[in-house]
């Protein structure tokens, strides 16, 4: 397409998070933190979101902004490393700890959505990839292979069509899903009440 193929450290922050350890009891500032399973392929589980110690200058180092694109450092699975979501703000004042990697992008080169679906598509996933290690049957990337990690770089424009494009075809797939499971609840109703001779 004859687009630029850019390091993705060319195009923002990357920042690594906080350890998790029992040391971290001793401080009385406490925030909420995002770990592993909070994050999947372009969605955030919130459903139970931790609490961490830290210091001041800690939370000024890892706290989230709306925009920051968080990828997953380490997994058992090497087929779920790199996964990323971006954070839209459901939360306040929450960090981030080590297993995730935070991506803060400068938005006048790249749109965090649309790197986020960029790296969570499948040639996205084979670059990170191809970068992890594996130590003791956990697969990790390093903050500096994502900083090394390039990836194609269309115009502003081109992304936000994309995203246009992508927003609509998720509303789409929401419907359709929507709707399979209701003739699903259907069929067992009906067949619950076949087999009680109901019918």
């Amino acid at each position: 397409m004859g687009w630029d193929v850019v390091p993705i450290g060319n195009l923002g922050v990357v920042q690594g998070g906080l350890q998790v350890s029992r040391k971290r009891e001793i401080h009385a500032l406490r925030k909420p933190y995002l770990r592993v399973a909070n994050v999947f392929r372009d969605l955030l589980d919130l459903a139970e979101v931790k609490e961490i110690g830290l210091t001041e200058s800690e939370f000024e180092r890892v706290k989230l902004q709306v925009g920051d694109i968080l990828i997953v450092e380490g997994h058992g699975n090497p087929e779920e490393i790199g996964r990323t979501s971006v954070w839209t703000g459901e939360i306040e004042e929450c960090v981030h700890q080590n297993h995730l990697i935070r991506f803060r992008a400068d938005k006048s080169l790249v749109l965090p959505e649309f790197l986020s679906c960029l790296l969570n598509s499948p040639s996205g996933r084979r670059r990170l990839n191809s970068t992890s290690n594996t130590t003791s049957g956990l697969n990790t990337i390093s903050t500096k292979k994502v900083k090394e990690a390039e990836v194609p770089l269309p115009p502003l424009a081109k992304q936000a069509e994309f995203l246009e494009r992508f927003s609509a075809s998720r509303a789409e797939t929401k419907i359709f899903n929507a709707a399979t499971q209701r003739f699903e609840d259907l069929f067992a109703s009906l067949q619950h009440r076949a087999f009680q001779g109901e019918l």
